[in-house]
């Protein structure tokens, strides 16, 4: 009887030491958002961006999405060809970096892109999906580890697309970067169980 299960994987302690650093900055990154939202919503009624404060509040949404694909990509980097979901992942953290720089020039040329913004959330969502994908297929860590980067991938963008709703009765400076908050923390956790 043959074994066809795929050998667990051990990744190089340096570069998850890296990645797990980037994860936990990108999180709190994500935290630091969302409350400058809430802050400018206090402020001003609603989460828009005023000043030097919208300024602060663009910058970390920004290097946020940085960090977090930076360390996905060092995952995905890591886990070497051993994986066709690792490959992909890899793809779309350099899909979500480049909507990082999109909006980077265009703010630069005096425009807010809401597009490219967009194109880093779905990018990061979908890297930490098929790196999570590839984890769990190559036995790198513990099944719990897995699952939640798993979740993370697979949940952020429909609890985006969810707390639109609650929008329409509470002020949306409230709800609507909450999904970032909690993806944030999520990360966090994530990062800090590989320490252990």
């Amino acid at each position: 009887m043959t074994n066809t299960s795929v050998p667990a994987l051990t990744l190089n302690g340096g570069e998850e030491r890296r990645s797990n650093i980037a994860l936990q900055m990108g999180g709190a990154l994500w935290i630091v958002y969302y409350v400058l939202q809430l802050v400018m919503g206090f402020l001003y009624g609603a989460a828009q961006v005023k000043g030097k404060l919208g300024l602060l509040d663009g910058v970390c949404f920004l290097a946020a999405i940085f960090c977090l694909d930076l360390g996905l990509g060092l995952l995905a980097r890591s886990l070497g060809g051993r994986a066709w979901a690792a490959k992909v992942g890899l793809l779309f953290a350099f899909i979500a970096t480049a909507g990082v720089v999109g909006s980077v020039v265009m703010i630069m040329r005096g425009y807010m892109p809401q597009i490219w913004g967009g194109i880093g959330v779905i990018g990061t969502c979908l890297s930490t999906l098929f790196v999570a994908l590839a984890t769990r297929r190559l036995q790198v860590w513990s099944a719990r580890r897995s699952l939640l980067l798993l979740l993370i991938g697979a949940l952020t963008f429909p609890l985006i697309l969810l707390f639109i709703i609650p929008g329409q009765f509470v002020p949306t400076f409230l709800t609507d970067e909450l999904p970032f908050a909690i993806s944030g923390a999520a990360f966090i956790v994530f990062a800090r169980l590989g320490e252990k």
